[in-house]
């Protein structure tokens, strides 16, 4: 699976296969991403950061880049 984020909104954290993902690092849209939020600690993802709900950003797929494999 790779964690992909957003190039506007580095803080926002996103799931998917690994074939979603092209070899220069940017989401093709071949997969469904899954929006999980921010990340807390290594792998721990939550909706909530400082007592707030976290919501998707507004920009486009094509600024989703790859953080981790």
């Amino acid at each position: 699976m790779a964690i992909l984020t957003c190039e506007n909104h580095r803080n926002l954290r996103w799931r998917c296969k690994d074939i979603a993902v092209n070899s220069n690092g940017r989401y093709n849209g071949k997969r469904r991403v899954t929006f999980f939020g921010v990340e807390n600690d290594e792998d721990d993802f939550s909706i909530l950061d400082n007592g707030k709900i976290v919501e998707e950003c507004d920009c486009p797929a094509s600024e989703l880049i790859l953080l981790r494999r």
